[in-house]
């Protein structure tokens, strides 16, 4: 159905995107934070995951919502680590989401030893990718 909604005859691709990221972003925490439902919609690009991304960083910006926060550990983990083949999720997309985990691993005074595995981790996966891009080798 969202498929068809998509169509450049129906609504279009932009609009779906935008009124599902809307939806979600408004929807009860149940659903906004479930990360099998949130997964389906990032790899059926049917949520502007740019907008969502602000989402998720505001929400655990103080460091004391620990469920928005394991979301977040799971949605960077799934994306920026686990699945590096899926080459439309890079890790400026979840750029909020990363600065804000960084922030709450290196000044919250007892951090998760997860929180602090998956930042590192995620940070060398990145310096890798940028090392390996023809940019950086001087290919262009």
């Amino acid at each position: 159905m969202l498929r068809a909604l998509a169509d450049q005859r129906a609504y279009g691709p932009n609009w779906v995107t935008i009124a599902i990221t809307i939806a979600l972003v408004d929807s009860r925490d149940e659903v906004k934070w479930n990360i099998d439902a949130v997964d389906v919609l990032i790899r059926s690009s049917l949520i502007n995951l740019y907008e969502y991304d602000k989402y998720p960083a505001a929400a655990m910006e103080s460091g004391h919502n620990g469920s928005v926060i394991n979301f977040a550990m799971m949605l960077a983990k799934i994306y920026l680590i686990d699945d590096r083949s899926n080459a439309n999720i890079i890790q400026s997309n979840l750029y909020g989401t990363n600065e804000v985990l960084s922030k709450i691993a290196n000044h919250l005074r007892s951090p998760s030893e997860g929180l602090v595995q998956l930042v590192d981790t995620a940070q060398l996966h990145s310096r890798i990718q940028q090392a390996r891009s023809p940019r950086a080798a001087g290919e262009d």
